[in-house]
């Protein structure tokens, strides 16, 4: 049944309506783009697509993933995937689905990589500060790191809470020496 649009939600077939601007060609320069740490708008402006337009395909791709993939597969033998998967792939809306497949891929790559990077000069001890930046901020790999502690001094209870998420080691040691050096000093105020 198609939509005002003309799609079939249904086949997952595009009925009527322009061609789609999903090439191989266009494609290739998304994954490329965001395998090398871009952003989906850095890479949505390099393939010469609105962000809106990226946002799109990849709403599609998983639409079509969790109506045609996820649900369907699970019982299926190895050969009845194998068949199921080459009947799927003749249709229009596969191409979202393999540009999903292929960004989460090329985001997994590149995290990998800079994971290999930073490895390697944490061993050399010099140059991992870039590359655990990027990793950090691209891909997300950062933990929160709050530092909750109550401590008690002549009976009473002072709370120190910090976060401490983007504080090298050293920095925090002395923030915390510094909330112990400014308790003693207040020691008469608690």
């Amino acid at each position: 049944m198609a939509n005002k649009k003309g799609r079939s939600s249904i086949k997952g077939e595009i009925e009527a309506g322009r061609p789609s601007m999903l090439t191989k060609e266009t494609h290739d320069k998304i994954v490329y783009a965001v395998g090398k740490g871009a952003t989906y708008l850095l890479a949505a402006e390099y393939a010469r697509i609105s962000k809106e337009t990226l946002r799109r395909w990849k709403a599609w791709g998983e639409q079509f993933e969790s109506e045609f993939i996820d649900e369907k597969m699970d019982s299926m033998t190895a050969e009845e995937k194998k068949t199921y998967l080459e009947e799927i792939s003749q249709l229009e809306r596969y191409k979202y689905y393999a540009l999903c497949v292929s960004l989460r891929e090329a985001r997994a790559t590149d995290a990998l990589a800079l994971l290999d990077r930073i490895d390697a000069a944490c061993a050399e001890a010099k140059g991992w500060g870039a590359a655990a930046w990027k990793l950090e901020r691209v891909h997300s790999y950062t933990e929160k790191r709050v530092v909750e502690s109550n401590i008690e001094l002549n009976g009473k209870v002072a709370n120190f809470n910090a976060d401490m998420t983007n504080m090298t080691e050293e920095q925090a040691v002395n923030l915390y020496k510094d909330f112990l050096n400014s308790l003693s000093s207040q020691e008469g105020d608690l």
